[in-house]
This record gives C-alpha cells, sequence and structure tokens, in this order.
C-alpha cells in the first residue's frame, strides 16, 4: 500500500469517530471489506489500519 492509500484509509478511519457508535462500526467494517479487497488480508499495513479501529470507535 502506498502512503497516500495509507493516509486515506486512515482518514476514513478517524473519520468514523465522529458518528453513531452502530454507524461507525457499519462503516469500519466497509472500510475493511474494501482494504483487504484490494490488498489482501496478510498486508501489514491492512492489518495495522484494522488494529487502529478500536481507537476511532
Amino acid at each position: 500500500m502506498n502512503s497516500s492509500d495509507y493516509n486515506m484509509w486512515l482518514a476514513r478511519i478517524k473519520d468514523a469517530r465522529y458518528m453513531e457508535e452502530s454507524r461507525a462500526r457499519d462503516v469500519l467494517r466497509q472500510i475493511y471489506n474494501e482494504m483487504v479487497s484490494k490488498y489482501g488480508s496478510n498486508d501489514d499495513d491492512v492489518q495495522y489500519l484494522y488494529k487502529m479501529f478500536h481507537l476511532y470507535i
């Protein structure tokens, strides 16, 4: 994953903190599915960003 993509995903994850909790969970689930479909679940950046989800909800 290049740095601009990483920053885009991180920004989307951070935006979830301003949503209602159930909506945030749905958005984060969608983000995760998009990242996995584009980069695969074994990508180090995908795994790191996934671990960050709990910080923003």
